[in-house]
């Protein structure tokens, strides 16, 4: 009845002709949808179709390596501060007495407040009570 060649297209790649027609025209409504589109907005259709070149990465790694660090912020005053082990002669005896590390508290550039110390002897004398400064 219908020949092979009536109901299917050379050109459509063996693609029902109904089929190929359906295709060819949602393309030609959505290439004008698209237009009507840039239109209506008022930009041009290249613009929205092409941004423009890409970015090219090493260039962006170049401009981000090439970016200023940020100063850090500079530290306050510490609340404590290790005082290492010390060495006195004690004015009443004349013995060297060894003071162990301990932590002071600034107050000012020249002045700190510390603990009671206890220090002892060289030849392993008892403990000796400083006075606190």
């Amino acid at each position: 009845m219908h020949n092979s060649a009536s109901v299917r297209d050379r050109r459509a790649g063996g693609v029902p002709v109904w089929m190929w027609r359906i295709r060819r025209s949602a393309a030609v409504a959505v290439g004008l949808g698209f237009v009507v589109g840039c239109m209506a907005s008022g930009a041009p259709a290249s613009a929205q179709v092409h941004p423009g070149p890409t970015p090219d990465p090493i260039d962006h790694s170049r401009g981000l390596s090439l970016q200023p660090v940020p100063k850090a912020p500079v530290p306050g005053q510490p609340a404590e501060r290790l005082v290492p082990e010390s060495r006195q002669r004690d004015t009443g005896t004349g013995q060297q007495i060894v003071i162990p590390p301990h932590y002071e508290r600034p107050i000012t550039n020249q002045h700190s407040e510390s603990p009671p110390l206890t220090g002892y002897g060289v030849q392993g004398g008892g403990p000796v009570i400083l006075p606190v400064k």
